[in-house]
């Protein structure tokens, strides 16, 4: 598995995660958050956030963060490992 592949099963969880409260799902936002690189692993953030209406101002929409999930990817062993989530 590389990199992309692991974030993307990272995107996939924590969506699945996001999905158990179903009333504002509207509208989501997947974003990866800052990708490191230290000593042969690789850090990312993955963070789902709904449409929240209540806080929209004109064009932009307003959401709540569901699920931020953080994860690490040994490149020597390819294992994808959930650090911790909030």
């Amino acid at each position: 598995m590389n990199v992309f592949e692991s974030i993307m099963n990272g995107l996939n969880e924590a969506t699945e995660d996001a999905n158990n409260n179903k009333k504002e799902l509207q509208r989501r936002v997947v974003t990866v958050v800052p990708v490191k690189y230290i000593g042969g692993n690789v850090y990312f953030k993955v963070e789902v956030s709904n449409h929240n209406s209540k806080l929209d101002v004109g064009w932009r929409y307003g959401y709540t963060r569901k699920v931020t999930k953080v994860y690490k990817k040994n490149l020597k062993t390819n294992k994808n490992v959930l650090l911790y989530s909030y």
